[in-house]
């Protein structure tokens, strides 16, 4: 990812150019509201420079409109302890290599990698460019829906064993990012693999917790939201108020009356206790993203990284 000031500069000159070619509706703010509420939700993307990536076969193609779907995955990797970042680009290193060597892929086939450290990488070439102006570099991470899905893979197995602190936080800050990004409703984008595919994939526990992801990144949206404007709506209440009492900023005039004497304080009283890309066949898109279909009783352990 591009360090933090150059991104900024890269959001300024690019965000107007961008949404002025865009038909999508903006939030009622304008552009200034969207820069700034991107820039609050932006998570640190090491990009494939960083960590080490090969060329790859071919460029990814571009689709010049946005994903409908964020897919969750996990890589079905062992769940490593190190959670340190010179692990995380031995990871996405490693991912690269299996995609290209073993099955046959032009390059990484996910968009985006997340570590149990909860260190962030961008997967398949062009996809961060891609996600910052909206568009979509396709992937191979779910076999016939790759042109309308964006895939996050998630380090580790997580059929029995909890999700890192770390990974989920991370998760829930890039998906909130891409659905900003993407003016996404996270109730009905965010996905697990096994709602397109007979697959494992990401995992009963991690699965059983895309409810808590949705609901996570609409409360990181709303903040978001709310923060945009903070300043200018002061000064916009403080201009009312001038305007509705013109005698405002008038000195006060000093009083002739006695300094009243204070009285005795109060005992307080107790405070009162407060309440408490498989092999498989494609599955139809689900048609209601907000309450994903179960797994299938004869779901199958896939190999390593199941995509």
């Amino acid at each position: 990812m591009l360090g933090i000031g150059l991104l900024d500069a890269f959001l300024l000159e690019t965000l107007p150019a961008v949404a002025a070619a865009d038909s999508r509706q903006l939030p009622a703010g304008g552009y200034d509201d969207r820069r700034l509420s991107l820039t609050a939700l932006r998570p640190r993307i090491y990009t494939r420079s960083e960590w080490g990536a090969r060329p790859p076969r071919e460029r990814a193609q571009i689709l010049h409109r946005p994903p409908r779907n964020i897919v969750v995955h996990h890589t079905a990797t062992p769940n490593y302890p190190d959670e340190s970042l010179h692990h995380a680009y031995w990871l996405s290193r490693w991912i690269q290599r299996h995609h290209m060597r073993v099955r046959g892929w032009a390059d990484a086939g996910q968009q985006l990698t997340i570590s149990r450290g909860g260190h962030v990488m961008e997967g398949r070439n062009r996809s961060l460019s891609a996600i910052r102006s909206g568009r979509l570099a396709v992937g191979a991470q779910v076999r016939g829906y790759n042109r309308t899905t964006i895939g996050i893979e998630n380090e580790g197995t997580y059929m029995e064993d909890e999700v890192p602190r770390r990974l989920w936080v991370s998760l829930e800050r890039v998906c909130a990012w891409l659905c900003a990004q993407y003016e996404l409703d996270p109730f009905r984008a965010i996905v697990g693999h096994r709602d397109f595919a007979a697959t494992d994939c990401p995992g009963d526990v991690l699965y059983a917790m895309l409810p808590d992801l949705r609901r996570g990144v609409a409360a990181r949206l709303e903040r978001s939201t709310r923060r945009a404007r903070p300043k200018k709506q002061r000064a916009g209440k403080k201009a009312d108020a001038r305007a509705s009492h013109p005698d405002a900023d008038a000195a006060p005039t000093p009083s002739t009356s006695p300094t009243p004497r204070p009285s005795a304080p109060e005992t307080p009283s107790s405070p009162s206790p407060s309440p408490d890309a498989t092999t498989a066949s494609p599955r139809p898109a689900p048609t209601n993203p907000s309450t994903p279909p179960q797994a299938p009783g004869n779901a199958y352990r896939l190999p390593l990284l199941d995509l």
